[in-house]
């Protein structure tokens, strides 16, 4: 729902290690609060909204933010949520993708950034996982090209459906008409993955992502 965003695991651990918040561990979920996330409005700037909670998904590079109010009145068009399918899509498949690089602060409440959309067919399905160490989750690997940066990127199949994020890049060739091999953790781990939540019938205790989604949060 518009209340919940999804990005990579591993920005939310960098962004950890850098501005030094530590990261709670509860029934293998960490979770942690964060003072604000930088969304896009459009392909240039953006907003700060608050973020009231972070899981991380203990079994791929998968992170749910929950997200606060929107300012009344919003000072752009409220973006539309896309459907979600929990599979990937088939090797042979377009896939498209965006994300931002290179960012500026304008000030404490903006950001401006750099805008890049990419486009590809897959090439593998790794429903395992393609190895132990590097990508042992759930993923999908494609040609778009995915520069540094662009991690956390939502990545869409041919019916516009959200199929995964983002989370690495291979660069096999000159950067700028190389091939490229990029990797997509896709979202079936979410069904099983827990979020702490609170409701105003009761206090907050940890449920499956999936019942709050089901739910319309």
């Amino acid at each position: 729902g518009p209340h919940l965003a999804i990005t990579a695991k591993h920005v939310i651990e960098d962004y950890a290690k850098q501005f030094n918040f530590g990261m709670e561990a509860k029934e293998n979920v960490a979770t942690c609060t964060m003072t604000a996330l930088m969304f896009m409005a459009d392909n240039k700037t953006g907003i700060a909204l608050p973020v009231t909670n972070v899981s991380l998904c203990e079994k791929s590079d998968i992170a749910v933010l929950r997200l606060g109010n929107l300012p009344d009145p919003p000072p752009f068009t409220i973006w539309t949520v896309p459907e979600v399918t929990l599979f990937p899509p088939s090797a042979g498949d377009f896939v498209s993708g965006c994300g931002y690089y290179d960012a500026v602060a304008v000030d404490d409440k903006t950001i401006r950034r750099e805008f890049a959309t990419t486009r590809g067919s897959v090439l593998n399905i790794f429903p395992h996982g393609r190895d132990r160490v590097m990508l042992p989750f759930p993923c999908f690997s494609m040609d778009a090209r995915v520069d540094g940066g662009m991690s956390g990127g939502p990545v869409f199949d041919e019916k516009g459906r959200l199929c995964g994020i983002m989370v690495s890049n291979v660069e096999t060739g000159a950067r700028e008409d190389g091939p490229h091999i990029s990797y997509v953790a896709t979202l079936f781990p979410l069904v099983a993955m827990g979020f702490e939540f609170a409701r105003i019938d009761r206090a907050p205790k940890l449920e499956p992502l999936y019942d709050v989604m089901m739910d319309g949060i």
